[in-house]
């Protein structure tokens, strides 16, 4: 019964139009059009890039041959850095309203359309399409029907509001007393805002999403994957991590390099941006759009960093050749790459392109049963909770909107995950009937054992993405479960004998998952090698049969898949950690330490890898 407040409303609008007609049809989910839309919008984002900053007038050589060959590398990377958030999400409009709207903050402060008369622009321009004023105010309003993200417009108009004021300060030209009009810009952005289906509401959803990072009662960084710190991002993206620290690290030496000729809003953009990323991995996105733009911001000529005096200048041939040679090598060894499966096993995430994301994440059979049952209210985790929403007109406990549930609600939420006594009773308040969990992730996994033991819930459906329990009639639950988990369990190891050999691996990770729950410790232990005869490097292959050899006491057997795991996935510090523990087993203490530094290092708050680097450097007398 939550009110919906929807800052996003033409993006679900343009969602529903070119979504599939019947979302649960079969394991035939029909998102071709939600794929072109993507698309579309990923290739519209490129075009505006390539169309400013006289970025296309370098692409075609008419600034020197040495921009056209080099031109071209930040947008690559930018778009590298942003291929996590490159997903149907309203954010991708996001991305392109704040290139148009940096573009023409500049243009409004920095150049001649805000020195339009002698007695100061007139009032009509900021109702002028065609001047950049016009477009700030025009741009933000139609941001604020598309995402919340829209909120950076009256802050970012202040920020250059501010450093065009401060010009005198670096010895630049001062700003008359038409500044003033930067103010009632300020104004017009923010007010722009507030004209949305959901008014003063809708201005302040963003703000409230803000505050709900840390309080204390929960902290949704630890709660929603998305909002981790990128550099704590658990078990998963390595390279992205890598590239985000290059780019910073390049990024700044560029502004010491071109310092003086570059916007100061678009460095302040870099920096803020880049901030928000080591805060979240949701901003990763906006950080790799502000590498786009403090680059292809840069004045005619070829600025760097001052060079020794008895050095010769770089020959405009080398130039042109070594742009080109580190275009290559980006777009020809590591973009193509993003269509593999390796790369998703390596980063640790559900595949987003190449050959589909994993099947086994979608609770198809949970979505028909909730569909075709009676509305009643239903409890679903964050990675179930898109899909089964979309499946059925029955209201849910929540949906995943962190900025429209109060953090009393999400601390619930964490209460649920924790499935003991005070779970059921949380539910039972809440008057749920159904629960549909996706296991994938394993996060609630406790509730899962509670609820397959618990009197007063019985499994209605296993699959290999997920299980759907409904409340038992006076309390006479708990059925056997187990032959539905093996049943679901042999599905899914019949699945997995077509396709590509990731997706085979996927299933029989799943079916390992379920034959767990039924306590069929062989089975599962048959599934993971399985899986591995498919897709030899899986990670969470390697890492849950290392697990079992582990409690076996097979610690040789158990380090080769451990390693390999770490081999494959570098932030798994699980599998580094597990490594660890049997290079002591086997009183190899020096290697063990070196495991367990690489565990700490990874994750520093995980206090089992501290513990284990004592004891290992205890053993080896330091």
């Amino acid at each position: 019964d939550h009110p919906w407040v929807n800052h996003e409303w033409l993006f679900q609008v343009l969602a529903v139009v070119t979504g599939p007609s019947e979302t649960v049809s079969g394991r035939t989910f029909g998102v071709g059009g939600w794929n072109a839309l993507r698309t579309f919008l990923v290739m519209i984002l490129l075009a505006v890039v390539l169309a400013g900053d006289r970025l296309h007038h370098r692409l075609l050589g008419r600034e020197g041959p040495a921009w056209a060959a080099w031109a071209g590398l930040p947008v690559l990377v930018g778009l590298l850095l942003m291929w996590t958030r490159l997903t149907l999400r309203p954010e991708l409009f996001s991305y392109l309203f704040l290139v148009l709207l940096v573009r023409d903050l500049d243009r409004f402060f920095r150049g001649p359309a805000f020195q339009t008369k002698k007695t100061g622009p007139r009032l009509m321009l900021f109702l002028d399409p065609r001047a950049p004023a016009g477009r700030i105010i025009l741009t933000t309003l139609l941001w604020a029907q598309f995402h919340g993200f829209a909120a950076l417009a009256p802050v970012l108009t202040l920020f250059a509001w501010i450093l065009a004021l401060l010009r005198p300060v670096t010895g630049g030209p001062a700003l008359d007393a038409r500044g003033r009009w930067g103010f009632v810009l300020v104004l017009m952005t923010t007010a722009a805002l507030v004209l949305t289906p959901n008014g003063f509401r809708g201005l302040l959803m963003p703000l409230r999403a803000v505050t709900q990072f840390q309080q204390s009662q929960v902290d949704l960084r630890t709660t929603v994957s998305e909002l981790a710190p990128l550099q704590e991002s658990p078990d998963s993206l390595h390279l992205t991590i890598r590239m985000y620290r290059a780019a910073l690290a390049g990024g700044l030496l560029w502004i010491l390099a071109t310092l003086g000729r570059i916007s100061p809003l678009r460095i302040l953009v870099f920096v803020l941006a880049g901030a928000a990323a080591w805060t979240s991995q949701r901003s990763i996105g906006l950080f790799g759009v502000a590498f786009i733009l403090l680059f292809t911001n840069a004045p005619a000529g070829f600025w760097r960093l001052p060079r020794p005096v008895n050095l010769p200048p770089v020959p405009a041939a080398c130039a042109k050749g070594s742009g080109l040679i580190l275009i290559l090598l980006v777009a020809g060894l590591l973009w193509p790459r993003i269509v593999t499966d390796d790369f998703y096993l390596e980063e640790g995430v559900g595949r987003r392109f190449g050959t589909g994301v994993n099947p086994a994440r979608f609770p198809v059979e949970a979505a028909a049963a909730l569909a075709a049952g009676p509305e009643v209210p239903f409890f679903a985790n964050l990675d179930a909770a898109a899909f089964l929403l979309s499946a059925t007109d029955s209201p849910i406990y929540i949906d995943g909107r962190t900025e429209a549930y109060s953090a009393d609600h999400w601390a619930e939420y964490n209460l649920i995950k924790r499935g003991d006594e005070e779970a059921l009773a949380i539910l039972d308040q809440r008057g749920v009937a159904s629960i549909g969990l996706a296991t994938a992730g394993g996060s609630f996994a406790l509730l899962v054992a509670r609820l397959l033991d618990s009197q007063a819930w019985s499994l209605h459906s296993a699959e290999d993405a997920g299980l759907l329990f409904k409340k038992a009639p006076g309390g006479a639950g708990n059925a056997p479960a187990r032959p539905m988990l093996e049943a679901a369990a042999r599905e899914a190891l019949g699945r997995a004998r077509n396709g590509p050999s990731a997706r085979r691996a996927d299933f029989c990770l799943a079916a390992g998952g379920l034959l767990m729950l039924a306590g069929n410790e062989t089975g599962v232990e048959e599934a993971y090698r399985q899986g591995l005869k498919h897709r030899p490097n899986h990670p969470a292959l390697n890492h849950n049969l290392g697990n079992i050899l582990l409690a076996r006491g097979d610690f040789s057997a158990a380090l080769d898949h451990f390693t390999t795991a770490f081999g494959m996935n570098p932030r798994l510090a699980g599998s580094a950690l597990n490594a660890g523990v049997c290079l002591l087993r086997i009183g190899d203490a020096a290697g063990a330490a070196d495991m367990f530094g690489r565990a700490v290092r990874i994750n520093p708050r995980k206090p089992e890898a501290w513990v284990n680097l004592a004891v290992a450097r205890r053993e080896a007398q330091d």
